[in-house]
């Protein structure tokens, strides 16, 4: 098969796909189909299907086949097991795109445990019907910390009504500071809304480090 122009990559690609349009779906599908193609093709990949496509935004195209390059390099395509799974043999590792495969529900658990791992006590879900923009309660030192959860596709990002949430959860949970933590990105918006208010936002880069930091600590459990 050949593709003579950009259209035709599009059309052959979105009519084999079957997956949910996330980052981790696009990219395990381009990287299985095209496994003997990447190179030929992982430009156009990068432009038309995740700058335009995906991110919806202009992107310089270096930088966009950087970001696509990087993440490739660190596909994996695993299932995230969240709490209640009674295996406690040795578990694997695990990445950002397991954590892009969870409900909201299950993310809300999965940073109760990467937040216990990175240092932060007594991490626990709310677990309350209308939380009050409030999922996650943890203490950082002194600190009581309020965490308000959302897990996006990479393609949407987290407006500043979730920084409003959560600063109304500061005062109903007695809080010290409040963060609102995404697997995908803010827009300008929030970061602006979040500064004057001094929260703390936490988008997919600082989401990476601390699942890092999880298997870090796995792994030493397990010596």
């Amino acid at each position: 098969m050949s593709f003579t122009r950009d259209a035709n990559f599009e059309d052959e690609f979105w009519a084999s796909f079957s997956g949910e349009r996330r980052l981790s779906d696009i990219l395990t599908h381009f990287a299985i189909k095209y496994s003997d193609k990447m190179e030929q093709y992982k430009q156009v990949f990068a432009e038309k299907i995740i700058g335009e496509e995906l991110i919806q935004r202009k992107i310089n195209s270096t930088k966009l086949l950087e970001f696509v390059e990087n993440e490739l390099s660190k596909l994996e395509i695993k299932q995230i097991k969240p709490k209640g799974n009674t295996n406690t043999t040795k578990q694997e590792e695990i990445t950002i795109y397991d954590i892009d495969r969870l409900t909201g529900v299950q993310f809300e658990e999965v940073m109760e445990s990467l937040l216990n791992a990175n240092g932060y006590s007594d991490a626990h879900v709310t677990g309350k019907a209308g939380d009050q923009g409030g999922d996650i309660l943890t203490n950082d030192g002194d600190e009581k910390l309020i965490i308000q959860a959302k897990n996006y596709s990479l393609n949407r990002k987290v407006t500043n009504s979730a920084v409003q949430e959560v600063l109304g959860a500061i005062a109903y949970y007695g809080a010290d500071k409040g963060i609102v933590v995404t697997n995908s990105f803010f827009t300008s918006s929030a970061i602006e809304l979040a500064e004057v208010n001094n929260i703390t936002l936490w988008d997919r880069r600082i989401v990476t480090q601390m699942i890092e930091g999880y298997n870090h600590a796995q792994k030493q459990s397990n010596e």
